[in-house]
């Protein structure tokens, strides 16, 4: 799990991309039990978006057309987040 600045602990991730673009532009999704998380890795993973409901969180991302890309993936790894 990771605790970033604001002392949450995330357990997992999942891609999102933005698959109208050539290469798609790729934004990482970070969940806890109350926090989710939207990164940018192409901006030193500046916190984009940030909302206590994953549903909010996939509807922030499905509106900018971004789609799940693969699996939710756990992890136990630290993972650099500014926000």
């Amino acid at each position: 799990m990771h605790e970033p600045s604001g002392g949450i602990l995330y357990q997992w991730f999942e891609v999102w991309g933005e698959t109208v673009s050539c290469p798609p532009y790729i934004l990482i999704l970070l969940g806890s039990d109350s926090d989710f998380a939207i990164i940018d890795p192409r901006k030193n993973n500046r916190v984009l978006h940030r909302t206590g409901r994953y549903e909010d969180a996939a509807n922030w991302l499905a509106e900018d057309e971004y789609s799940p890309i693969g699996n939710r993936i756990r992890y136990d790894l630290p993972m650099p987040v500014d926000g």
